[in-house]
């Protein structure tokens, strides 16, 4: 759990609240993502590779409603994606699971 401590994180020229910076932005996506396995009623790979799809749509929809984003924000978007699928490759390789390179890399 993320408290928010008032403190900032300063990305690029962005002064970003500690709460929103991309660790523990990347964090909730995973933690949201992972929350609902117990439920699921099937394989992991199976679940693994359908949040992993689901958060690799989900940033790039995102791109696509917003368009061309200013650097510091893109570098934000970028690097709280790149540390939500390092998060899931952590999780699978925990768990013995295939964490397939991605196809359509979100830029």
């Amino acid at each position: 759990e993320v408290e928010e401590t008032g403190e900032s994180e300063e990305t690029g020229g962005l002064d970003i609240p500690e709460y929103w910076n991309a660790e523990n932005t990347s964090q909730r996506i995973v933690d949201f993502a992972l929350s609902f396995l117990e439920v699921y009623e099937g394989e992991e790979q199976e679940y693994l590779d359908m949040i992993k799809g689901a958060v690799e749509d989900g940033f790039a929809q995102a791109r696509e409603l917003i368009g061309e984003v200013p650097g510091e924000v893109a570098e934000l978007t970028n690097n709280t994606y790149d540390l939500a699928m390092n998060k899931l490759a952590a999780w699978a390789e925990e768990r013995g699971l295939e964490f397939a390179a991605e196809e359509n890399a979100v830029a």
